[in-house]
């Protein structure tokens, strides 16, 4: 049978990593991905501008939208 001393040091230990390697990680993701304002800029909104301009957006060839 397990020496219970020995079974609670090695669960200890294995908290003690556990909240460390959360600490990491924690502190990695709470970078912001993008910053801001990045999704207002002219490269991410074109698609959305093109669909607004009528004289764009009814060529022939061109997907009927949904307000069409």
């Amino acid at each position: 049978m397990q020496n219970p001393k020995e079974r609670d040091q090695w669960w200890n230990d294995h908290i003690d990593k556990t909240e460390a390697t959360r600490k990491r990680w924690l502190a990695a993701v709470d970078q912001p991905a993008k910053p801001f304002g990045f999704w207002n800029s002219d490269a991410n909104n074109a698609k959305y501008r093109t669909n607004l301009d009528p004289g764009i957006n009814s060529l022939p060839g061109r997907a009927k939208t949904l307000d069409d």
